[in-house]
């Protein structure tokens, strides 16, 4: 379809300002945006909340746009006009994965544009709803294992580890024989973890939780961590590591600053160190980048998958992802910008 064959508006849902829960989102009506060069525009069918979504949200993610804005970092859809460029066109007419860009609109709309680079094909055995889950936590999982695999540890500490990407790493380590300490926050998620057949749980609000984690890390041979919290959590993980362990941040669900014990880092030899999806693709080759994103679509029905918890039309979003910053265990929440309300 030509881009001078869409309509000229669409609806969005649109933040005004930044900040904590509840977050100031409505539904507007907006101009369908159309793509420059080596830009798709991709008719949204889905597009899943995740961690990253809350922080821009709360204007705390790797970037701002300019208010107000329409958020959604990934989705899924159908390619419905494109700009110039050779691999902008040979995605025409074709369901993408898709990451929206920084400066332009999100992927919580029902159009959104996103550069031809990072967009790839979905199969026909991929559906629109798992194709819009694609990005964000399969390739955090695949580039953090990637980093253990480097770092030669024979196991390692996942914190919120009932989470989505939580279950990726962990089917990613007992690929590898990998053993993994799961820390959770509450009673609730150990047990859950337990029934699941996971072997070390441990609950972060136990009396005794650093003392049982250093003893597991001490039996497992755990040098490293891998830390969606931040905060206390971080000296929490150093002091728990033997020496020269490390940890490693990807999230920060604790939204105040990581604290780190100087003893650790200058008597321990230990380290923490930053892992941001953008900042490790940016270091792979075309190639390198062509085989991650086949291996993504490989594993996506299994050691990649994610369990969808609810899904939400554009008039329900609102209330949708504030319930859903309350509790993020249990599946994805998928923002449904084309299904019409009822």
């Amino acid at each position: 379809m030509a881009a001078a064959a869409l309509p000229e508006q669409m609806q969005a849902l649109v933040l005004s300002a930044y900040g904590p829960p509840p977050f100031p989102l409505r539904v507007e009506t907006r101009p369908i945006p159309r793509p420059g060069p080596g830009e798709v525009l991709v008719r949204v069918a889905a597009s899943p909340v995740n961690p990253s979504d809350l922080m821009f949200l709360e204007g705390r993610y790797a970037f701002k746009k300019e208010l107000p804005a329409i958020p959604g970092i990934e989705g899924s859809g159908r390619v419905v006009a494109t700009g110039s460029g050779l691999l902008a066109r040979r995605l025409a007419n074709r369901r993408v994965a898709c990451a929206t860009m920084p400066k332009g609109g999100g992927a919580w709309a029902q159009y959104a544009v996103a550069s031809a680079g990072q967009c790839f094909a979905l199969p026909d055995r991929i559906d629109d709803e798992h194709g819009a889950m694609s990005l964000v936590n399969p390739l955090a999982a695949l580039g953090l294992i990637e980093r253990v695999d480097a770092l030669r540890s024979r196991s390692f500490i996942s914190t919120a580890a009932g989470s989505a990407l939580g279950q990726m790493l962990r089917r990613l380590a007992r690929a590898r024989h990998v053993e993994v300490i799961n820390v959770v926050r509450s009673a609730d998620q150990a047990e859950r973890l337990r029934r699941e057949g996971v072997d070390f749980v441990l609950v972060s609000s136990d009396a005794d939780f650093e003392l049982q984690l250093k003893e597991l890390c001490a039996r497992l041979e755990a040098r490293v961590a891998l830390d969606a919290i931040g905060g206390t959590m971080t000296a929490r993980l150093l002091s728990a590591l033997p020496r020269h362990g490390r940890v490693i941040l990807y999230g920060a669900l604790a939204t105040e600053a990581s604290v780190v014990n100087p003893a650790d880092v200058i008597f321990g030899d230990k380290v923490m160190e930053g892992f941001y999806v953008p900042n490790w693709l940016a270091k792979k080759s075309l190639p390198q980048i062509i085989l991650i994103q086949r291996r993504v679509i490989k594993l996506l029905g299994n050691d990649l998958s994610t369990a969808i918890r609810a899904r939400a039309r554009l008039d329900e979003a609102a209330q949708a992802i504030a319930d859903y910053a309350k509790s993020m265990t249990g599946g994805k929440l998928l923002i449904l910008p084309n299904r019409a309300p009822v």
